[in-house]
C-alpha cells in the first residue's frame, strides 16, 4: 500500500504485539492511520462514504468466524465512498457460490467481478490448499 500516493491508509489491528508494531511503522509513514481492536468494534468509528478502497484480511478466532468477511460486507459498502472498491481472502477456488454472491448483493454490491488467480500454495499452509483463489473486486455504484 505504501508504494501508491496514498493520503491515508487505515489499519485496523487486533493484537496487542502487532499493533506495537504498527504504531512503530506508522512513527515512520505519515499517511498510516492505526487503529487497535477488533473491527466488529472500531468500524462504528468510521465515517459512512470514507475510503476509496477497502481490503480485510481477518484472521477466525472462531469456527463461525471463518467467513467474518460476510458479516463485513454491509460495513464495506458502507464505508465506501461511490466508486469505492472492497477486497478480501474470499475462500472460493473458481466462483463465488450463489449463497456468497447474495450476500455480496444483499450489502448492496451490485458490481462484483470475481477474478480467479493461480497461486502457489506452500503445501504446509493450514488455511488454504487449492491452486487457484477468487479475488473479489467490488465496487460501490
Amino acid at each position: 500500500m505504501q508504494a501508491h500516493p496514498l493520503r491515508e491508509h487505515v489499519i485496523i489491528e487486533a493484537n496487542a504485539g502487532v499493533y506495537e508494531r504498527l504504531q512503530a511503522f506508522a512513527a515512520t509513514h505519515p499517511s498510516v492511520t492505526p487503529m487497535f481492536g477488533f473491527w466488529q468494534d472500531v468500524v462504528a468509528q468510521l465515517e459512512p462514504g470514507s475510503f476509496d478502497g477497502i481490503l480485510f484480511d481477518t484472521y477466525p478466532t472462531q469456527g463461525e468466524e471463518v467467513a467474518a468477511h460476510w458479516f463485513f460486507f454491509a460495513e464495506a459498502h458502507r464505508l465506501l465512498k461511490p466508486g469505492g472498491v472492497f477486497t478480501y481472502f474470499s475462500d472460493e477456488v473458481r466462483d463465488f457460490s450463489p449463497r456468497h454472491r447474495k450476500a455480496l448483493a444483499d450489502a448492496g454490491f451490485t458490481d462484483v467481478v470475481a477474478e480467479v488467480c493461480e497461486i502457489n500454495t506452500p503445501e504446509e499452509c493450514l488455511y488454504w490448499k487449492d491452486k487457484t483463489i477468487v479475488v473479489p473486486i467490488c465496487t460501490k455504484r
